[in-house]
C-alpha cells in the first residue's frame, strides 16, 4: 500500500513538472499542439534516459550550463 501511494505521488509530481512548462510554452511563447507534443516527447525521452541511469541530474545541469550559459539552481 505504501509503495502504491509513493508511486502515485511521484506520477502526480512528474505530470505537474511537465504541465507547468507546457502551460508556460503555450501561454507565453505561443506553442501549439505540434510543438508542445515535440517538447513533451523530448522531455519523456530524457526522463527515460535518467531513469535508466544513462544520464544524471548533475550531467543535465552541467550540459545546460556549458551549452547555454544558464545555471539551473534553486534560489
Amino acid at each position: 500500500m505504501k509503495e502504491d501511494v509513493a508511486k502515485e505521488a511521484m506520477e502526480r509530481a512528474f505530470i505537474l513538472m511537465l504541465g507547468i512548462p507546457v502551460m508556460a510554452l503555450h501561454d507565453q511563447f505561443g506553442f501549439g499542439r505540434k510543438r508542445i507534443e515535440k517538447f513533451a516527447d523530448a522531455v519523456l525521452e530524457l526522463y527515460d534516459s535518467f531513469e535508466k541511469g544513462y544520464v544524471s541530474l548533475e550531467d543535465l545541469i552541467q550540459t545546460i550550463f556549458e551549452e547555454t550559459g544558464v545555471k539551473i539552481e534553486k534560489k
